[in-house]
């Protein structure tokens, strides 16, 4: 059961939370009535469409590069007692960031895109193109549909 149940929480291909457990964990934060003022951050981070890359530069060449910048976002997210990333949909992953504000969020994605940076250049993907964030702030109340439609 236990074994099931954390199947159904991880993306296969990846190894991360999936959108159903990241989604099932905001909606958690959103609802505690005990917990008055819980706030934090939601980051939509949007990776290069690795599919669509894959037609021109080949599977494997394609798949070590998706590989590289999940793993630089996994290792990156670690920093952050608390948080959480899940692969939320093909090439885009959401953070969850509790009692995080969005001053703090702004310099974590600019942190972020700086680590980005420090990777090798390479001909498949364009530096200026390579990932795009959106941050939202939340606070206990709000609905999940509504803070992910903002983020």
């Amino acid at each position: 059961d236990t074994l099931i149940r954390s199947y159904a929480a991880q993306d296969m291909k990846t190894g991360l939370n999936n959108r159903l457990f990241f989604d099932n964990q905001l909606a958690t934060l959103l609802e505690d009535q005990e917990k008055v003022g819980t706030h934090g951050i939601v980051m939509m981070i949007r990776l290069p469409d690795f599919n669509m890359l894959s037609d021109t530069w080949g599977h494997s060449q394609v798949e070590e590069q998706f590989f590289t910048l999940t793993n630089l976002l996994s290792t990156f997210m670690m920093r952050y007692p608390g948080a959480l990333l899940a692969r939320y949909h093909r090439s885009d992953f959401a953070a969850l960031l509790p009692h995080r504000t969005l001053k703090e969020a702004e310099s974590i994605a600019s942190q972020l895109i700086k680590a980005v940076d420090t990777l090798p250049n390479n001909k498949m993907l364009d530096r200026d193109d390579m990932i795009h964030i959106g941050i939202c702030a939340w606070r206990s109340g709000q609905d999940t549909e509504q803070v992910m439609e903002h983020a």
